[in-house]
This record gives structure tokens, sequence and C-alpha cells, in this order.
């Protein structure tokens, strides 16, 4: 059982669900400032049109051996998307890319082989505790870069740049992760500069031929995830970026000193000076690797429930996790199943779907729910990102953007967190429907984890849509601590099988919410807006 204790929380009718993000979900318990006031619960609770047996069969089935981890340009993966696409139809749903299947083209890197060596020109020594990735062509490839320690790796901040004074062609660029504590940012939620993908654009913008991101805590997840989530093949849209990174990947904490010889935590005080820490270092790096690449089609599965026009309504929940581990010996447990991340948003979405496809034959729609199960999320939201470039409808059409990663297995919590909170009038609707079930909506407990950048709703709040993101609210008493630690420990793990003693109120209940609110925009009820005092929009 994942939690070692149930919770209930006080709804009159015991239903749940919500979703997590790309990153290890957050335990601490500080309270923060509600989205809205609860409202008493309705006299005799309310109906549920969310079939809770269909969550837990679902996510069952797509967390089996049979799909494998459904990895990215795997049978697995096919497999998944065959099931998606059969459950839509039978559902009720329309196809609505010329078939139920959205393709994407893709390329596939592996590398083998690698190896970096730190040299002073004098000594050199084996470089461990790093995950490394390379943009270059398939073959061997075996070259000696000098390295540069750029700080936090930012110069898009007004007043800051870690790159002033230095020349960082040709080189390899070693970056913090996170941002400077130090003005402006500290104390207040991660911007996209301290995104670890930041990290590697403002290399690629100043002719770097490597970046090497240096893991710490303000990475939000812990090395071993970095390992389990980046190691094996790596995959990106075609066309590639522009600018090609020959070396790419993350540098544990502990291999930072060997690698520069610097200390880390000196390092990361001259870092949050402006321009304290930016220096090319006497070490180079050999590197040598075999690269093998591969190009190929993938795909979303997207369904849609309604009139055809608008207003329009995207539900998406990526349906691919991290297939099998990448190892020579194969371990005990090889594959990652991914039951939490995501067969549960896939379930529920598929849930939703029935629902709304039921309402809509009852009481027809007068606009439209687009529901997309995208692929390569685990990738760098892959499916999402090439969804909206091929936007189906035009984008001033599009009412809100819903999100479902990682729901809540076990019982409702009382409150539910959203990620990406502040943007627009879509969370205090959220917040209604949550508190006619006598519960709370509240702002994400630890923003400068970065989970407003790391799943499927980035895409869609880029373009400026209202989007609507939530997860477990795993605060206030003891168990529900524990609870959201024990979640936050199967993260991206071998560990994340399916349990057949999940109650999935949860997941019911928040889906219940969903529902609600989706219906009511859809209906063209009420229309969420974008807030102009709102935090900025995530950039790439």
């Amino acid at each position: 059982m994942l939690y070692a204790g149930r919770v209930r929380s006080t709804l009159l009718v015991a239903l749940g669900f919500a979703a997590t993000t790309c990153s290890a979900p957050p335990t601490e318990s500080e309270p923060r400032r509600d989205v809205v006031e609860p409202a008493p619960p309705l006299e005799g609770g309310s109906r549920s049109e969310i079939d809770i047996a269909m969550l837990r069969d679902l996510t069952a089935e797509l967390a089996s051996d049979s799909y494998e981890g459904r990895g990215t340009g795997t049978p697995g993966g096919r497999r998944a998307t065959e099931l998606i696409a059969s459950q839509m139809q039978a559902r009720g749903l329309v196809a609505a890319v010329g078939g139920f299947a959205q393709p994407l083209q893709l390329q596939g890197s592996t590398l083998g082989r690698v190896s970096l060596r730190r040299t002073d020109g004098r000594h050199a020594s084996e470089l461990t505790g790093f995950i490394a990735q390379s943009e270059s062509p398939s073959g061997p490839h075996a070259w000696s870069r000098e390295v540069v320690f750029v700080g936090y790796g930012i110069d898009t901040e007004p007043g800051w740049d870690d790159y002033a004074g230095i020349d960082v062609t040709d080189k390899i660029v070693v970056a913090l992760v996170g941002e400077p504590d130090a003005s402006p940012f500290r104390d207040r939620a991660l911007s996209p500069a301290g995104r670890w993908t930041s990290k590697l654009e403002r290399a690629r913008a100043h002719g770097a031929a490597g970046c090497l991101v240096v893991h710490t805590a303000d990475a939000g997840y812990d090395w071993s995830v970095v390992q389990t989530s980046f190691s094996g093949e790596r995959f990106e849209l075609v066309p590639m970026p522009p600018a090609q990174l020959a070396l790419r990947g993350w540098l544990s904490s502990e291999s930072f000193e060997p690698l520069t010889g610097l200390s880390l935590r000196a390092a990361q005080r001259e870092a949050s000076k402006p321009g304290g820490a930016t220096r090319s270092l006497a070490q180079s790096l050999e590197v040598s690797f075999e690269q093998t690449t591969r190009e190929l089609e993938e795909h979303n599965v997207v369904g849609t429930v309604g009139s055809g026009a608008a207003p329009f309504v995207v539900v998406t929940a990526h349906w691919d996790h991290l297939g099998r581990v990448p190892s020579p010996v194969p371990p005990e447990d090889p594959i990652f199943n991914g039951a939490v991340d995501n067969a549960t948003g896939v379930a529920s979405m598929l849930a939703l779907a029935s629902a709304v496809a039921g309402r809509h034959r009852e009481d027809p729609l007068a606009g439209t729910v687009y529901f997309v199960a995208t692929a390569a999320e685990e990738q760098g939201l892959l499916g999402s990102r090439a969804f909206v470039v091929d936007l189906p409808v035009p984008v001033e059409s599009v009412a809100a953007a819903v999100n479902l990663d990682g729901m809540n297995v076990q019982d409702a919590t009382p409150s539910v967190e959203l990620v990406a909170a502040g943007h627009s009038t879509l969370d205090a609707l959220f917040g209604s429907a949550l508190a006619r079930q006598g519960r709370i909506a509240v702002p994400d407990r630890a923003p400068q984890s970065g989970a407003a950048y790391r799943s499927d709703h980035v895409p869609f709040l880029r373009l400026g849509i209202p989007i609507l993101y939530p997860t477990p609210g795993f605060a206030g008493s003891a168990a529900l601590v524990r609870a959201g630690q024990e979640r936050a420990a199967r993260y991206h793990a071998v560990s994340d099988d399916f349990d057949p003693a999940w109650s999935f109120e949860g997941a019911a209940a928040d889906t219940q919410a969903i529902y609600e609110v989706v219906i009511d925009i859809a209906d063209g009820k009420v229309r969420p807006r974008m807030l102009p005092t709102g935090p900025g929009l995530p950039t790439p």
C-alpha cells in the first residue's frame, strides 16, 4: 500500500484524485493563502458522474507489465496508444485529427561507451557521477574542450549576467541548477531561468560546445530521479534545434569539485553575487562516446466531445513513462510501470471523457472538449508542444486547458494544490467546485521546486490560455505529510506499481470537480480570463 495510513477528508461523499508533476511532489506542510474560501457542502452530498471502477481498472491495465512501462518509441508505448484510442471510441468520442492518432516526428539518441576525463595538462582522472547526452550525429566521437564555470548560467534577468565578460565559444559550460540566493531571485517562485533546460538554451545561445548542469537540492528532486529520468534513449522533436550541444547532461554535486577544483558551497556563495562566479578553469574535459540516433513517428491520441464549435476546452494527460530499466544486467524489477505517473492521469482523463460524453448525449454541449493523451511528456513535453504548434482550432477560441498528471490514488485530501496558480480566474472556478465538496484549493506549497514548468500545461500557458493543474494537498496532519513522502518515494522509481488496495476516492473527487468546471466552460456559461497581475508566463 502506498500510504502508511488512509486519510479521510471531511467530504460528505468520500471521493478523490489529483495530479503530480514531472518532479518529486513536495512534502513540506507550511500553510499558504487559499485561492477561494470553502463553502458549506451541498445538503445530502454531491452526485458523482465519475466511474471509480473505471479509474481503478484502467490504471491497473496501463500500469501492468504488458505495456513495459510505456516507453517512447517502444512496442509497449504503441499498445498503450491503441488501448487509449479504443477506449475513446468505445466511450463515444469522435476522432479529431483524421483519426485518433496524431503523429509527431522524433529523433532518438543513445550514448554508449561514454568516458569523461578531467585533465589539467599534467594529470588526467576519470570523472564519475554524471548523466550524459549528445546532439551529435551517429558515430564515434572523441574530443577535448576547456571548462568554464558560469555560476547559475543566467543572463536573461535584468541586472544579472553570468556570461558577462567571458567567451564560452566551443567550450564546456558548467552551471548550477536553480537560482542565486540573492535579489531578485530570493524568496520567490522559481522562474524559467532556474530550470535546467534554460541552462542548456543559454549555453547554446553563447556557442558553447556543451553544458553540464550541477545537481543540488535546488533541482526539486533527488539524484536518483536524474539517473532514472535521463538515462537511456532520449528524444527531441524533429527538426532539432539549429545550435547543437555536443555534450549535455547532469553532474552530481559530489563530482563538481573533482571536475572544477572548486568547493560547491563556496561556488554557490560566489554565484549569488552578480558576475562573481564565472571563470575559465585550468581544467579541460576529454570526452569520448558512441552516438546512435534514429528517427521515428510517435503519437498523441486525440478525441473530442461536443458540438465541434467554440468554446473549446483541452484536457491533457501523458500516456508515456520511462519504459524498461536501461541496464545490461536486468534488475529484479526491470520495468518502470508508472502507475501513479501517469496511468492514473490517463484513466482519469478517460473517465472524465466518458462522463462528458454521457452528458452531451442527454444535453448537448454548446462547445467542444478535446481529450489529448500526450506522447513523450517525460522527454520534455514533446507531445503537448507538438499539439499546440499544430493546434486544430484558433488559439483565441480555446477557453481553458486542464492537465492531469499523477492523480490521488488514496482518499480525498482536504485541500488540492494548484500548480502554476495565480495566472487566471480558472483557479477560483475550480476552487468553487471543490468548495461544494467541503474542500479548498490552495497554491503550490513549494513553488521553488519548479513544478510550474514540468508538465503538459506549460505549452498552453505560453499561448496565454488559462490552465488548471491540480495536485493533492499533502499538508496539515502528520498522516497527510507521511502520505506525501511515501508518494514522493515512488516518483520515477520502479516501485511505482499498481496497488489493489488503493481506494481511488481522491481521484474521483478531484475529477468530479474538474468535470463541473469543464461542463460550465464548454457550455459557455463562464469564460476564464488571464489575470494581468498574475505571474509571468513560462518561456522555453
